[in-house]
């Protein structure tokens, strides 16, 4: 395909990963035995295997490296990492504290909260001891690190405020380095709904140190002590874990994503289906007055499609 037909239309402003279709012909191949095989699908209580395997997965990559998960004595599963979000969301609340974070940030974060949009983002206004950050990395505004990020993190350190820590891209990108054993970050999630492109049958993880203890019973730790969780999207979670790594999307998407971007002239982000620009005619793509984040995955996807047919 003549990357000559590619036209803006097909650049998009969701945060949507690269469907990957080898992953939904695996799942195609395997899924149906576990519903046939009384033995299999009576093993679907699973989260002890699930954490195993997520932890393995995250250590799997090798184009990016993730220290510290040792540092968090607790280990939960969540419904992608939107469902660790609200119950970081009610633990800060419950302490009196008030979410804030950076423009730019996965708007969930700021959207189901008491958070006043005109004067709540850390970008605004001084950070303050009663507060609790939510910070996305690879970050949502521009799919790498946000240019303040460390600052952040020691700020929250000294100011002893707590920082959730959204790695749902993680499994997308290239190039993440981090020690999570840094003392603001009193929480941390992955999920698989971008790396695996799991978005029909979410599961997550979240790693927690005990910044909230003098709080009622977590719901994510009390869920899984009474084996009650999502087992389906668990076996299919541990399934796709050991059969593509987490550097899965990058190696087969990095190459289109490079076409893509000097086609249209954007930079390319560390995640395969973000790019960003600081030209002005991509401002239709602003996120909060800060970035411009352009998703480019259905360009990918053409232009793959175009190669394949030969056009």
């Amino acid at each position: 395909m003549g990357l000559i037909k590619l036209k803006p239309e097909v650049l998009i402003q969701s945060g949507n990963a690269i469907y990957n279709d080898d992953i939904r012909i695996h799942l195609g191949e395997i899924i149906s035995s576990w519903f046939t095989d009384s033995e299999l699908f009576s093993s679907m209580v699973n989260i002890d295997l699930y954490k195993a395997t997520f932890k393995n997965w995250i250590a799997s990559s090798q184009l990016n490296e993730i220290k510290g998960l040792e540092s968090f004595p607790q280990q939960s599963v969540s419904l992608g990492v939107t469902q660790a979000i609200d119950q970081f969301h009610f633990q800060a609340m419950s302490s009196g504290r008030r979410i804030r974070t950076f423009r730019g940030e996965y708007p969930y974060s700021w959207q189901t909260c008491q958070f006043k949009y005109s004067e709540d983002f850390i970008d605004d206004r001084p950070l303050e001891e009663n507060d609790a950050v939510i910070l996305s990395y690879p970050f949502s505004g521009n799919g790498g690190k946000h240019p303040k990020m460390d600052w952040l993190l020691n700020e929250c350190a000294r100011l002893n405020i707590p920082v959730f820590l959204d790695m749902a891209w993680f499994g997308t990108c290239e190039g993440i380095n981090i020690d999570l054993s840094h003392p603001a970050i009193t929480t941390v999630a992955f999920s698989l709904t971008k790396g695996l492109t799991c978005g029909n049958y979410r599961s997550g993880i979240r790693f927690q140190r005990d910044y909230f203890s003098d709080l009622p019973t977590d719901k994510l730790v009390l869920r899984d002590e009474w084996n009650h969780s999502i087992h389906l999207n668990l076996m299919i979670g541990i399934d796709l874990m050991k059969n593509f790594s987490a550097d899965t999307q990058v190696e087969k998407y990095r190459r289109d994503q490079k076409e893509v971007c000097t086609h249209f002239g954007i930079t390319p982000s560390q995640c395969v289906h973000i790019a960003t620009s600081d030209d002005s005619k991509w401002n239709d793509f602003n996120r909060d007055g800060a970035f411009n984040r352009i998703n480019i995955r259905e360009a990918i996807k053409k232009l793959r499609n175009g190669k394949k047919s030969g056009n």
